[in-house]
């Protein structure tokens, strides 16, 4: 005589197919989740609140746009002088990527004009431009506590 309990039915197809439909389902359910949270925390970088120095004056030739990683932040040198755009994007912090004819934030969409200007939300606030200044040595610095207007320029 056989012990019931050792005995074991096979599981029926239906039985299988809906154990596999749920684990399926609950994976689905579980990458959307983590899909979400990744959304809606985006790669916030932030500069150093100290000035940072980006390199020598002469490293930056006049009509010139440098992104310099350290400061996460565009130097230029115009006729007026020189002058820092921050890289990181006034919606949620993304740094922007420069394109041929504008600057584009990777995690939502914002567009913003070669003077930074918003041209495309969600972002309602230009780009930051931040102080520009120099050492004893000729090296520029850039300020990321000091914030200053678009036409701000050092000569030198």
């Amino acid at each position: 005589m056989s012990d019931p309990n050792t005995s074991k039915e096979p599981i029926s197809r239906r039985r299988f197919l809906l154990w596999v439909g749920n684990i399926g389902l609950l994976t689905i359910a579980w990458e959307a989740i983590k899909g979400s949270i990744r959304f809606l925390q985006p790669p916030i970088t932030q500069p150093d609140p100290a000035p940072i120095t980006v390199g020598a004056a002469t490293d930056f030739p006049i009509n010139s746009l440098i992104f310099v990683a350290a400061a996460t932040a565009w130097v230029g040198h115009d006729e007026a002088g020189y002058f820092a755009m921050s890289a990181v994007c006034p919606h949620l912090g993304c740094t922007l990527r420069q394109n041929e004819s504008d600057f584009s934030c990777p995690c939502h969409g914002s567009r913003f004009s070669q003077t930074g200007a918003v041209t495309h939300g969600p972002a309602d606030s230009p780009m930051q431009y931040l102080a520009v200044i120099s050492d004893e040595t000729g090296n520029l610095l850039i300020d990321p506590a000091k914030p200053v207007t678009p036409t701000t320029r050092l000569a030198v």
